[in-house]
């Protein structure tokens, strides 16, 4: 697991947390950030993904 794939994790459970802590509040404003903050590690732990199946690849093709 790289540091996107971990900060990626991090921001998608923050932001499960914020979710949780909107809906007992009731506000809005939070549970749209909560949502976007998900997204956002959504995107982070995608992207760490591509960087270690990229990587991946290099060491099979230089091993060749």
């Amino acid at each position: 697991m790289n540091k996107d794939q971990l900060l990626g994790n991090m921001k998608i459970f923050l932001g499960r947390l914020h979710e949780n802590l909107a809906r007992l509040t009731g506000s809005q404003m939070r549970h749209r950030d909560a949502l976007q903050l998900q997204e956002a590690g959504k995107v982070q732990r995608t992207l760490g993904e591509a960087r270690r199946i990229i990587k991946r690849s290099i060491k099979q093709q230089m091993s060749v």
